[in-house]
C-alpha cells in the first residue's frame, strides 16, 4: 500500500473568522495568501504564531510554529490530518513543554491547535463562565487558562515559556551532538 493508507487519521475543525464574511479552515488549508507557499516570514508573520488554541473537534494536537516545540523529527508513523477543507498527511512531530502527548508538526497549517480531549487525559480542565470565561488547565506547574481570543479559547505562550523552549531546544541539540 501507499504511505497514505498507513497514515492515522485525525480531525481539525478550527475555524478563524476573517474579515470577509466566508470562514477560513485554518487547520488544513493546502496553500496561505493565495497561492504563495509559507516560508518562515510568512509563519512569523501570522498574528497565531505563539497562540496555542484549545479545540474540543480536534482528536489530535498540532503546531506550525516549530519553536513553541522542543525538537521536530520525523514520526514513526504518519497523521493523516482530515478538516472540511480537505486533508493532508504529516509526517514529523515535535514534544511541547507541558504536554506528555506529542503534537503533530504542520508548517502549512494557520494554527497551533491542542486537542481538548488529549489535554483532558493528561490534567483537569474546569470551566466555570460565572466567575471567569476561560478554560482552567491545571498543570503540574500551575493553572494555564486558554480563554477567548477573537472567538477563540487560546493560550498565548510567554517570553518566559519561549525562552525555555529555546533552553530545551538547545539542551537536545547538544545531546545529539554528543552521541
Amino acid at each position: 500500500g501507499t504511505a497514505a493508507a498507513k497514515a492515522k487519521k485525525g480531525w481539525h475543525v478550527f475555524q478563524q473568522q476573517q474579515h470577509d464574511p466566508v470562514p477560513e479552515q485554518s487547520c488544513c488549508k493546502q496553500q496561505c495568501n493565495g497561492d504563495r507557499p509559507k516560508t518562515k516570514q510568512n509563519v512569523m508573520d501570522n498574528p497565531m504564531k505563539d497562540v496555542i488554541a484549545l479545540d474540543t473537534g480536534s482528536s489530535f494536537s498540532s503546531a506550525f510554529n516549530k519553536e513553541l516545540l522542543t525538537e521536530v523529527c520525523n514520526a514513526k508513523d504518519l497523521m493523516q490530518m482530515n478538516a472540511n477543507a480537505g486533508s493532508r498527511t504529516s509526517s514529523k512531530k515535535g514534544p511541547m513543554l507541558g504536554l506528555e502527548h506529542v503534537p503533530w508538526h504542520d508548517e502549512e497549517s494557520k494554527a497551533n491547535v491542542c486537542s481538548f480531549d488529549k489535554l483532558q487525559q493528561e490534567c483537569k480542565i474546569t470551566y466555570d463562565n460565572e466567575k471567569e470565561n476561560a478554560f482552567r488547565v491545571h498543570a503540574d506547574n500551575g493553572i494555564i487558562k486558554f480563554a477567548p481570543r477573537d472567538g477563540v479559547c487560546a493560550f498565548e505562550a510567554s517570553e518566559e515559556h519561549k525562552r525555555n523552549v529555546a533552553a530545551e531546544r538547545m539542551k537536545n541539540n547538544q545531546q545529539q551532538n554528543e552521541q
